[in-house]
C-alpha cells in the first residue's frame, strides 16, 4: 500500500455539518454496493476513503499525534481500521494494531486486502491485549462497526472492556462498538467514544437510546456518494436547531392575538398545581395569542399572581364546556392525577373533539380504558364494516417511556429496546402523532419519523414535560391559523405529499423546547428548572423576525 490511498482526498472530506436523513442498517449496507457501483468504484476503493476520511478527521483533530492504537475485527469495519494503520504509518506515527487471534483467519473481503495491503508495508498485528501501549495519543475502535447482533461476545467484549478500562482518548469507527446501529441500545458492553467518525450514512441508533452515553461528538464523511445519497429518500429524519427557522416563520405584521391561536389548559389536581402553571407560561411564551386555565379553586390566585396574562378559573362542568367550545387546542393532562375528576375531564375533551395535546396524567386515563380514545361514530362504521377501529387523527400525545408502556401494555424495558419501533406501534394503535420523549426525543406521524437531535441531561427533572406541553399547545394553534389560511381542512385526511399542521407543531416544540433547555445548561445542567426555560422560549421562537 503506498500514498496512492489518499489520491481521493475529496472523496475523503468530513462534512462540516451533519445531514437530515438518517438510515437502519439493511439499507446501508445495500446503499455501499450500489453507490459504489454506480460511481464505478469497487469496495476496496470506497474501504480506501473511508481509512484516508478517518485519518483526515485525525490529522485536524490531533495535528501532534505521535502514537496510534487500532483495534480491528474482522469485518469491513475492522479494514478500515488497517486502511488507517497504514497511513498513520507513512505519516510518521508509531501505530499498533491489535485483532484477535480468530480475526486474522476469518476476514471479510476487502478487509483482506487491507490486511495484505498493511503486512506489504511491513505492519504487523498483536492478538495479546496486554502487549498495547496504553499511553498512545488515541485509540481508534474499528472492532466491530454497525455488524452488532445481540450480546456482544465474551472475547470482543475484553477488547471493549481494554478500550474503556484505560484513560486514552477513544474515536469510534462509523459506529462504537457494541453498540446497536438501529436502536442505540447497548446489549452488555460497548465502547465509550470521545468522537464517532459515521461513514456513508447517518445510522439512526446514534442519536437516541442509549447512544449519547457512547458516542460523544458525531462527525460524519459521505466518502463522495453525497449525489446518490441525495437521490435517496428516508423515513427517518434527523431535525437540529437549525430547523426551528423553517417551522416558525416571521408573524404578518397586521397580525392580531385571535389569529395566533386560543389554547385551553386543563388539570392541576390538588398538589400538582405546578403543572398547569408551567405549561400555561410556556404556551404564552411560545406565543400563543390567549391562554386559558381551568383547574381545582386553590390554584388559581397563585397562577393570577405569577403570570397575569392568562386566564385562571375554576373548574366545573358548566365553564369546561364554554371553555371547550371556545378553545382553538387543548392542552389535557398536567398534574392531572387519574381521580374520578381527571375522568370526567378526559371524557369531556374527548367528546368535544378539538386538536389536543394529551399529556401526563391523561394518557394513563387513556391506557386504562382505550375505547374512551375512540370516536364514536368511527367505532359504529367499523363494527359495520367488519374493519379496526381508527383514532382521530387530530391530536399529539407526549409520552415519556413509563406512559408509552402503558400505552401498549408493555414494559418500559420493551419500549427502550426499540424506541423507533416503539413510537411507531404508538401511533399505529392511537393515531395522530406521538412524541417519545427522553435522549433523542422521536415524533412519529402515519408516514415519517423524526429525531430531534437537541436536549440534555438538565431537562431530567419535574415539569419539564409541562412546559413541553404547554409550547406544543401554543405552536399547534398558530400552525393551525396558518394552516386555515392556506384552506388546510385539519380533519380531513391529509394526502401523500400534503404537509400536517400537527406533525409541524410537534416536530417545532420538541426543537424549540430542546433548545431553550441547551441555552440554560450553558450555566450548568445540575440544578437546572423547568421554569428556567420560560424567558428562553421567547429569545429562540423567533428565528425569522428582522
Amino acid at each position: 500500500m503506498d500514498r496512492s490511498i489518499r489520491c481521493e482526498e475529496a472523496a475523503a472530506q468530513i462534512a462540516s455539518s451533519l445531514p437530515h436523513s438518517l438510515y437502519d442498517t439493511a439499507w446501508v449496507r445495500r446503499a455501499e454496493q450500489q453507490a459504489a457501483a454506480a460511481q464505478g468504484i469497487s469496495l476496496w476503493q470506497l474501504m480506501q476513503r473511508a481509512g484516508a476520511a478517518t485519518w483526515q478527521w485525525i490529522e485536524q483533530h490531533y495535528p501532534d499525534l505521535r502514537s496510534l492504537v487500532i483495534v480491528c475485527g474482522n469485518g469491513n469495519n475492522g479494514g478500515d481500521g488497517l486502511v488507517l494503520a497504514a497511513l498513520a504509518a507513512q505519516a510518521g506515527v508509531r501505530v499498533s494494531v491489535y485483532m484477535p487471534p480468530f480475526a486474522g483467519q476469518t476476514l471479510v473481503q476487502p478487509a483482506q486486502q487491507a490486511l495484505q495491503a498493511w503486512l506489504a508495508q511491513g505492519g504487523h498485528l498483536l492478538h495479546d491485549l496486554a502487549r498495547l501501549d496504553t499511553q498512545a495519543d488515541l485509540v481508534v475502535d474499528a472492532l466491530l462497526g454497525i455488524g452488532v447482533r445481540g450480546a456482544v461476545r465474551p472475547e470482543l467484549a475484553k477488547v471493549i472492556q481494554w478500550v474503556n478500562t484505560h484513560s486514552m482518548p477513544v474515536l469510534a469507527l462509523d459506529i462504537p462498538s457494541g453498540l446497536q446501529a438501529d436502536s442505540g441500545t447497548v446489549a452488555g458492553v460497548a465502547v465509550r467514544a470521545q468522537a464517532t467518525l459515521t461513514l456513508v450514512a447517518l445510522k439512526r441508533g446514534l442519536f437516541t437510546g442509549q447512544a449519547r452515553d457512547y458516542t460523544g461528538a458525531v462527525y460524519y464523511a459521505a466518502l463522495g456518494l453525497d449525489a446518490w445519497l441525495a437521490t435517496h429518500s428516508s423515513p427517518w429524519q434527523r431535525l437540529s436547531r437549525a430547523d426551528l427557522a423553517r417551522y416558525l416563520p416571521a408573524r404578518r405584521p397586521c397580525s392580531h392575538k385571535g389569529e395566533h391561536g386560543k389554547v385551553l389548559v386543563l388539570g392541576g389536581e390538588l398538589g400538582t398545581g405546578g403543572a398547569v402553571c408551567l405549561a400555561a407560561e410556556a404556551a404564552l411564551r411560545s406565543g400563543a395569542g390567549l391562554v386559558r386555565v381551568l383547574t381545582r379553586a386553590e390554584h388559581v390566585p397563585v397562577l393570577l399572581i405569577r403570570c397575569p396574562e392568562v386566564m385562571a378559573q375554576v373548574y366545573t362542568p358548566a365553564v369546561l364546556q364554554e371553555a371547550l367550545a371556545w378553545a382553538d387546542v387543548i392542552a389535557c393532562g398536567p398534574g392531572l392525577g387519574q381521580g374520578l375528576w381527571a375522568q370526567e375531564i378526559v371524557a369531556a375533551v374527548q367528546a368535544a373533539g378539538k386538536p389536543t395535546i394529551w399529556d401526563a396524567d391523561a394518557l394513563n386515563v387513556l391506557a386504562s380504558n382505550p375505547l374512551r380514545f375512540l370516536d364514536q361514530a368511527n367505532q359504529a362504521g367499523a363494527r359495520s364494516a367488519g374493519t379496526e377501529p381508527r383514532h382521530r387523527a387530530n391530536h399529539i400525545l407526549t409520552p415519556h417511556p413509563g406512559e408509552a408502556a402503558r400505552l401498549l401494555g408493555c414494559s418500559i424495558a420493551d419500549i427502550e429496546q426499540d424506541r423507533f419501533a416503539a413510537v411507531r406501534q404508538l401511533q399505529q394503535r392511537w393515531g395522530g402523532v406521538v412524541i417519545l420523549k427522553g435522549a433523542g426525543t422521536l415524533i412519529a406521524d402515519r408516514e415519517h419519523i423524526a429525531l430531534a437531535d437537541v436536549g440534555n441531561p438538565g431537562m431530567a427533572s419535574g415539569g419539564s414535560g409541562d412546559v413541553l406541553c404547554g409550547i406544543c399547545a401554543a405552536l399547534l394553534a398558530q400552525t393551525l391559523c396558518i394552516y386555515a389560511r392556506q384552506c388546510y381542512d385539519l380533519h380531513n385526511e391529509a394526502t401523500e405529499g400534503t404537509a400536517d399542521p400537527l406533525q409541524d407543531a410537534a416536530c417545532a416544540a420538541v426543537l424549540l423546547h430542546g433548545a431553550a433547555a441547551d441555552q440554560c445548561a450553558l450555566q450548568g445542567m445540575r440544578g437546572m428548572l423547568a421554569s428556567d426555560l420560560l424567558p428562553v422560549l421567547r429569545q429562540l421562537g423567533n428565528p425569522n423576525q428582522k
